[in-house]
């Protein structure tokens, strides 16, 4: 969820357009995945979470109140660095 928020929000604010372009793919893509965990989750009888948890919600707020290129930079870092974390951790539980 969180992704597909910090997406919106970059496909809105981001003055690159490749920037623009990466935030709209983000919300197209991790929609996508939600919709298929959230069918899982159903099937199993498993309630998700329906709002973002306060780390992101921070990194949002934090995000909401740069533009220009600066936006960018900040969003882009923060994409990298989620999907490195994110990459990490699969590794680990390999």
């Amino acid at each position: 969820m969180a992704e597909v928020e910090l997406g919106k929000l970059a496909s809105q604010k981001a003055s690159n357009p490749k920037v623009k372009a990466f935030g709209q793919r983000m919300v197209t893509d991790h929609t996508k995945a939600g919709d298929e965990v959230k069918d899982l989750a159903m099937s199993k009888q498993i309630v998700l979470p329906t709002f973002i948890d306060s780390k992101h919600q921070a990194t949002h707020n934090r995000l909401a109140k740069l533009s220009g290129a600066e936006f960018d930079r900040a969003y882009v870092t923060e994409m990298v660095a989620g999907h490195k974390k994110v990459e990490s951790a699969a590794i680990v539980s390999i």
